[in-house]
């Protein structure tokens, strides 16, 4: 991503979930061990107690976006970062 900015002058950075997530799912449930736990702990933190998987997801997905916003700080004023969530049922695309 930070080449696509830097040197690719990319306007537009989306940050793309979906239903029916694995990690989501995991940190929903809270079951979480082996590698992957640092990243469901960091998930799980950001959706709380949420219990429904699209809720939890755009959560996460605006959790991304912010992250993203605040590492490119005020070096890239134009890029515009955006959050979307997939819906791997129908193949729709709703931007958040």
């Amino acid at each position: 991503m930070h080449y696509a900015v830097s040197h690719l002058n990319v306007p537009l950075v989306v940050v793309l979930g979906h239903t029916g997530c694995g990690a989501v799912n995991a940190a929903i449930n809270y079951n979480a061990n082996g590698l992957i736990k640092p990243t469901i702990d960091k998930i799980k933190l950001v959706i709380g107690n949420e219990k429904d998987d699209y809720i939890a997801t755009s959560k996460n997905v605006m959790a991304g976006v912010e992250e993203i916003i605040s590492a490119l700080g005020e070096d890239y004023p134009k890029v515009n970062v955006v959050g979307a969530v997939y819906f791997a049922d129908s193949g729709v695309v709703e931007f958040l």
